[in-house]
């Protein structure tokens, strides 16, 4: 194993790599094992992560280390673009689930875009949870409640048709039902979004 007094002479650099400060057992087995794999000097990188009490050390050949502290940035600013634009993935998230989930309600309420199951029995109050449910999700308004409901029926729809079939959704024709049932089981945790009635009106996707 490499030490300190072995690397000399080495460049020190520190940095606050906050959550991303790990770094993977294969790089320090190469930095111990090679750390001059390409006769540059090694660095001694001093990392600081944002929660720890004491750093770590590590003794990295060149190449490494700069890999890691060249892509960091690079990373973290891609990383945090995209958390920014998180609520407005979530609401289109909603709104296409919305539209696709009205197509059933609309399918079994006036036989649009195509006819839908015979309007008796227990398709009626799956039509009328499917329609205000589909409305108000679209929009954004009682998203959580709404979600839960929704997410409640698909999952009573998938075992009263689909298991009698197959026991595998591809095999029995559930996926959608799944797909469907999970889906409004996140919305029920993430909410409606950044562009949503619930977002407008509390403050809250």
């Amino acid at each position: 194993m490499t030490s300190f007094s072995d690397a000399a002479p080495v460049r020190r650099r520190e940095r606050q790599l906050g959550s991303h400060a790990n770094v993977s057992a294969t790089q320090e087995a190469q930095a111990f094992g090679h750390p001059k794999a390409d006769g540059r000097e090694p660095y001694i990188l001093h990392i600081v992560p944002a929660k720890a009490i004491r750093p770590s050390v590590y003794v990295l050949p060149a190449p490494v280390a700069d890999d890691l502290l060249e892509s960091e940035p690079l990373m973290g600013s891609l990383y945090a673009n995209l958390d920014r634009l998180r609520p407005y993935a979530l609401s289109i998230l909603r709104i296409m689930t919305a539209l696709l989930f009205l197509q059933h309600a609309l399918a079994k309420d006036i036989g649009f875009p195509v006819v839908g199951p015979p309007l008796r029995g227990i398709f009626i109050p799956a039509a009328i949870i499917e329609t205000i449910g589909g409305l108000l999700l679209l929009v954004g308004a009682y998203t959580r409640i709404v979600a839960f409901i929704l997410s409640g029926e698909m999952a009573i729809a998938y075992f009263m048709f689909r298991p009698a079939k197959s026991f595998y959704p591809m095999a029995n024709g559930g996926e959608v039902e799944v797909l469907f049932c999970f889906i409004f089981f996140y919305l029920l945790f993430a909410g409606g979004g950044a562009w949503s009635i619930d977002k407008a009106t509390l403050g809250k996707g």
